[in-house]
């Protein structure tokens, strides 16, 4: 099975693969972009980019059990520090807040980066891929802290799994 967001229709949709159906289609903000499975928790995360918040959807109940607010426009996420910490891009606030995945609440919002788009957890570290800054951050995982801007070329995009795990020592 397989979670898509349906954008125009501020809702996201369980479709099996194998039947070629949908399962089920649960409401959320307005028109979802990212969504991210939180598997071991059984929930997805369902970026709104429209109404600045992330709707927690239940994947056992398929329904909507929380929304927190976020900046404006959020756009990608990824879960670090061993699934405790949700990164989440915040495009038009150049900022990317930083949630409790456990309790669902903001702990931080970090200023400082170009349109963030793309955001990637490698070990102990997370990724931020500025698309107007031409530049890639890597954050630390725990603090948000930045630890390196990398520069890249024009008008740099990420989207998706777009980093592997570091190799092992």
């Amino acid at each position: 099975a397989a979670w898509v967001a349906e954008r125009d229709d501020d809702r996201v949709a369980l479709v099996d693969l194998d039947r070629g159906v949908v399962l089920s289609r649960v409401a959320v903000g307005s028109h979802p972009f990212a969504l991210l499975l939180d598997a071991p928790r059984g929930r997805l995360y369902a970026l709104n980019v429209q109404s600045d918040d992330v709707s927690v959807v239940d994947t056992a109940r398929a329904a909507v059990v929380a929304t927190v607010g976020v900046g404006h426009a959020p756009y990608g996420a990824a879960l670090a520090a061993g699934g405790r910490l949700l990164y989440v891009s915040n495009q038009h606030d150049d900022s990317v807040s930083v949630l409790d995945a456990e309790r669902l609440t903001v702990l931080r919002t970090l200023p400082g980066f170009g349109y963030p788009e793309g955001v990637a957890a490698w070990g102990d570290r997370v990724v931020v891929v500025n698309w107007m800054d031409d530049a890639v951050s890597v954050l630390d995982a725990e603090t948000g802290a930045e630890r390196r801007r990398i520069a890249t070329g024009r008008n740099s995009r990420g989207f998706g799994a777009f980093i592997g795990a570091p190799a092992a020592p």
